[in-house]
Formats: structure tokens, sequence, C-alpha cells
């Protein structure tokens, strides 16, 4: 399983060359948009969140534009129309498109709320979406359950964020678990960002989380 580190403030950026070989890429999303003239060491992912939810020409536009800055993965919500996903397959080739439907700050009872649907019956019904449009998954831990039900032969690339340390809570999320349970639960990639970013020592926090994975 690989880990993505998560920036969100323009200091969290100047920790990027001391991570080597803990962390296999890093994301970002609207807040360090126009920051994003750093340096991904090649071979790494550079995730840009922006869970795209727009008219088929404007999120073609804004796809575009994460490609030229060098991205390898971008979100876009499985809520745009059909003709979204069809204008979107010529960038297939250029950019791992990951779908994204529900979000880790929301709990089970505020996705009942919006939705009227259970988190297995939301999944059962956007999965068909992501499975012929996308090549991955961006979903809470404990969701892969309802993964595997609908995706049983792992064609999707499941990405998690909502990653804590052990049993702290993380402020902000409802759906969390730590790295070792995503790996255990068959993610692919896992998304950290304030539990490594405002460390006392990011190095040796991310590397400790890269040992408890590969020990």
């Amino acid at each position: 399983m690989k880990i993505i580190l998560s920036l969100e403030t323009k200091k969290s950026l100047d920790i990027i060359p001391y991570l080597g070989k803990y962390v296999d890429g890093v994301k970002i999303n609207h807040l360090l948009w126009n920051e994003l003239d750093f340096d991904v060491e090649e071979g790494k992912e550079l995730f840009v969140d922006f869970k795209l939810w727009d008219t088929p020409n404007t999120i073609r536009t804004v796809v575009e534009k994460i490609i030229a800055k060098g991205a390898t993965m971008t979100t876009i919500s499985t809520f745009n129309n059909p003709e979204v996903f069809e204008t979107l397959k010529q960038y297939n080739n250029d950019i791992s498109l990951l779908g994204v439907t529900s979000l880790t700050s929301w709990s089970s009872v505020e996705e009942l709320h919006l939705y009227k649907q259970t988190s297995r019956e939301i999944w059962k019904e956007h999965i068909d979406k992501i499975i012929h449009n996308f090549d991955g998954i961006v979903c809470s831990v404990p969701d892969l359950h309802h993964i595997d039900k609908v995706d049983p032969h792992y064609d999707l690339i499941r990405v998690c964020p909502g990653i804590k340390e052990r049993q702290r809570t993380l402020s902000g999320q409802a759906k969390t678990e730590t790295a070792v349970a995503a790996m255990r639960a068959g993610a692919d990639y896992v998304v950290i960002g304030r539990s490594i970013t405002e460390a006392s020592d990011p190095v040796e926090k991310v590397k400790e989380i890269y040992d408890s994975l590969h020990s």
C-alpha cells in the first residue's frame, strides 16, 4: 500500500524534500493550486483533489489545466451528468480519474439525511458510474467492505483519506481509520495530512507510519 501526503498550507510544502522514500506522492486541493510550481519526484503521484462537479465544458477545461500542471490523479464527482463522464474519457491515458461520491467528513446519519439512502445503497447506486468511467474510487476505510461487494474483482484503485493515528480522533472527519487498518481492508493508497504535517517532527512521523506498514 502507498502513502500520499495531503498538503493544505504553504508551510507544509517545505517538508516535501525531506520525505524521501516514505511517501509515494502528494495531494493538494484548491488552497494550494496557485502554489503548484514545486517539483514532485519522478515516479511519485501528484494528486489534485478538486472533486469536480460542473458542466461538461467547465470540467474538461479544468482537467486539461490539471494535466498541464503535471498531475497524475484527480477527483470527479459521481453526481455529474453522463455527458461529463463521456467527455472525460479522452483523458484516460493522461491522468488517473478517481470517482468520489461520499466524503469522510459525513457520518452515516448525515449520509442518510442527505441521500435518503444507507451507505451500502449509495455505493450500489454509484459504483457503475465509477467502474465504467474511472480508474479508481475515493472512499473511507469503513466503506471498503461496501466496495468489496460491488467491485469484488478489485478493478478499481482504492484511495482512502480520513487516516488517523491509532485510536485518536481526527477533527472534521467522521469516517476514519488507521493506515494499518486501511492496508488490511484492501486500500491501495492512504491519504494522510495533519497527522504528519502538524507533527513536531513530520519526517519521523511519516517514517513511523511507513514502518508500521512494512514491518
